[in-house]
């Protein structure tokens, strides 16, 4: 129940006013149990959907962010009153979380990344707003809370149905053929293609991307992830050359972004917006979902575990934590070394995607080559043998006939 509810109750039937009015409010306030142990005390099972689908924001309303690299300890609200989640305070913790992240890709070991501009850790102060929304309605619904205490605090759209799952072979050539054919700039829409379906790169991994994240001479690719993990990935050297010449030849972004439009526009949602805007204009199969670039990387799983890898080393291909590494709600890992030595990230950029020398070869690149005008490599075809069917054991023939004094060959 509200506190103030309670210290009204208070004083009703006590009957007190003045000095005595304040030092009983007073101590309704000093008892008044924390947001942790608030939550503590309500149904497990409420409380793990909160839990689960804003695990870094609940996170961060609960316990804020520690001492990091010289960066300032965030105070989160789960040690506070409960009554104090409010407008007040959660957007200061908001901004505090979007700023951390922002300083925390600003020391990237490769450099300050184009991700540290105006929407800088956006994703964390959203994360955070989602959580104490939902925690707000869990203490109206269960009496502890009188009204809406983030009024104030402007609603986040729920996002809508994204399709995750890997793409069939003819669903991921229907995209890729769509996007390749009606998007007015092929080049771009390619290079982020490859990005994504090779590298396994995110949305936001593709938009930081900067000229100094391809290394030519390493012959590697860093991809800064959410919050600004890093993790560095073979690239296939004509791929990485026809990208840097690609892009060096139109106008610079403000912010140093890589992949930008031929007027030097950084590209951003409204690109992957656009594609899923085409799929529905002319596939019925994407009706009632949005099409992003997460279901490309589930495809990419599917093409390292077809070569004989397990699930882990795919996962961790991805940039996912073990030991959940191919479960699409598997916790994001900061560890640079999470896809094991750098050996076997080329031999496995080699084994699924062909020489690291070439072009990376992808399922449609007949589709690529043609929009780009290129003769760009096919991965070669593996043979999956058919099961056998089992042998039936010997004496049990399918239709013998037993004799019997119905049958007409009997004794």
């Amino acid at each position: 129940m509200d506190p103030i509810l309670i210290a009204v109750e208070v004083l009703r039937t006590l009957r007190l006013t003045g000095p005595q009015a304040e030092a009983a409010a007073h101590l309704v306030a000093q008892t008044e149990p924390s947001l942790r142990e608030v939550l503590d005390s309500l149904p497990a099972a409420e409380v793990a959907v909160i839990r689960k689908r804003y695990p870094q924001g609940l996170k961060r309303l609960l316990d804020g962010d520690p001492l990091e690299d010289g960066l300032a300890a965030i105070p989160g609200l789960g040690d506070r009153k409960f009554s104090d989640l409010t407008t007040a305070t959660v957007q200061p913790l908001m901004a505090l979380c979007q700023r951390r992240v922002a300083a925390r890709m600003a020391a990237s070991p490769s450099g300050p990344q184009p991700g540290a501009g105006p929407r800088s850790g956006y994703a964390a102060a959203r994360q955070v707003r989602f959580a104490a929304r939902a925690v707000a309605s869990l203490l109206l619904r269960h009496d502890y809370l009188a009204k809406d205490p983030l009024t104030g605090l402007p609603t986040p759209q729920a996002p809508g149905p994204v399709r995750d799952r890997a793409f069939r072979v003819t669903e991921r050539r229907d995209f890729c053929r769509t996007v390749m054919l009606n998007a007015s700039d092929p080049e771009l829409a390619a290079a982020s293609w490859i990005i994504v379906s090779v590298y396994g790169a995110r949305e936001v991994e593709v938009e930081r991307l900067t000229e100094v994240s391809v290394n030519l001479d390493r012959g590697s690719i860093v991809l800064v992830g959410k919050d600004g993990p890093v993790r560095e990935r073979p690239i296939h050297r004509e791929f990485g050359q026809w990208l840097l010449d690609t892009m060096a030849a139109r106008p610079p972004a403000q912010g140093g972004q890589l992949l930008r439009t031929i007027r030097g526009t950084p590209v951003n949602g409204h690109l992957w917006d656009n594609w899923s805007s085409l799929l529905h204009r002319f596939h019925p199969w994407v009706h009632g979902v949005r099409i992003g670039v997460h279901g490309l990387r589930h495809s990419t799983t599917r093409m390292v575990k077809a070569m004989g890898y397990e699930d882990a080393e795919a996962g961790r291909w991805l940039g996912h934590a073990a030991p959940s590494a191919a479960r699409v709600d598997s916790i994001y890992t900061r560890d640079n070394s999470a896809a094991g030595e750098w050996a076997q990230c080329v031999d496995m950029a080699h084994d699924v995607f062909g020489p690291l020398d070439g072009w990376p070869a992808l399922p449609e690149n007949d589709i690529l080559g043609a929009a780009l005008g290129l003769d760009l490599p096919c991965p070669p075809k593996t043979s999956h043998p058919k099961p056998r069917r089992p042998r039936q054991p010997a004496g049990k023939k399918k239709g013998k006939k037993h004799h019997g004094k119905n049958s007409r060959t009997g004794p």
